[in-house]
């Protein structure tokens, strides 16, 4: 009942500016055309939703990568060593960030390899693949590696240069991209539209009160 009457008590005010409790009221005898403010507060639950369903891409070292994310981080041997990739079947794009151990001093002369394999053994490994320079920095390398079963994978990433070779081997769980929208916030649209209804719904009311009502005053 109390969530029920403070979602009237919204729709009250965001429709007359009237709010029970803090008695808000429009000057005049009746408040100010709301068509702007309904439709104001509609886009905005509407637009709120949308962001939800939809959230911008995350971005990375070399440009956006949808569901890039950290799967590695920590000192190898003489080297700090952070990777990034989206887990998802498919060109899988590692970013790998290099420097020296303790520091963000680059290494000039680092070169970059990764490779995976199955952690079942069940198909054979892929890679190692040489890393490229990345335009973002020194500390920067990037490698595509071709990634075509779901599961779990351990992936290597080796690094030489004049400081000595080290590697560090971590699990990850590759999927498939979503090809539909997420349930949960399929029902945050539905309340946006189900508010934006009712806001609608109660301004229609209240005008069709109002314009009966000045009839009977003219008819009189």
């Amino acid at each position: 009942m109390a969530s029920t009457l403070r979602l009237r008590n919204y729709i009250r005010f965001l429709l007359f500016g009237d709010f029970p409790r803090l008695r808000i009221r429009w000057p005049g005898r009746r408040p100010p055309a709301m068509s702007g403010r309904v439709a104001t507060g509609s886009a905005l639950l509407l637009a709120a939703a949308a962001t939800a369903l939809f959230p911008a891409p995350s971005v990375g070292a070399n440009g956006a990568h949808p569901g890039s994310r950290e799967v590695f981080s920590g000192d190898v041997g003489p080297y700090f060593m952070r990777v990034n990739t989206a887990p998802f079947v498919g060109t899988m794009h590692f970013i790998v960030y290099v420097s020296e151990a303790g520091g963000t001093e680059p290494v000039t002369d680092a070169e970059s390899q990764v490779s995976g394999r199955r952690a079942a053994g069940d198909l054979p490994p892929v890679g190692p693949v040489a890393g490229v320079d990345s335009l973002d920095g020194p500390n920067w390398q990037t490698v595509d590696i071709p990634v075509e079963e779901t599961g779990e994978w351990l992936f290597m990433v080796r690094v030489t240069s004049s400081l000595g070779e080290s590697s560090v081997e971590f699990p990850l769980t590759v999927g498939r991209r979503g090809g539909g929208v997420n349930l949960g916030m399929v029902g945050i649209l539905l309340v946006a539209v189900v508010l934006a209804g009712l806001v609608a719904l109660s301004w229609g009311r209240r005008r069709g009160r109002e314009r009966g009502a000045g009839a009977l005053e003219s008819g009189e």
